[in-house]
């Protein structure tokens, strides 16, 4: 809130904004982070076949950790900031 205040903002706010993840399998997160990621994928690419096996089996048996009916929900809470413009 100080740097929106040292910025000229007013009345700077910032919240916790609860959000859940919710994914089909616990296999889906290594997935998501192998695929769809830039530079994560970069650096599983970068391991040898060894510690990527070890990688993968980790993140699945921690999202499986988070079963919720027919789901995986991973909490991934965000923070929002805002402020008005002094």
């Amino acid at each position: 809130m100080r740097v929106l205040q040292d910025a000229g903002f007013e009345s700077p706010r910032v919240d916790l904004v609860p959000q859940v993840w919710r994914l089909r399998s616990p296999e889906a997160l290594f997935e998501i982070m192998l695929h769809g990621t830039v530079r994560t994928a970069a650096l599983l690419g970068a391991q040898t076949p060894h510690a990527l096996d070890a990688i993968r089996d980790e993140l699945r048996d921690a999202t499986a950790a988070c079963r919720n009916g027919d789901a995986f929900e991973l909490a991934m809470p965000s923070m929002l900031a805002s402020a008005k413009k002094g």
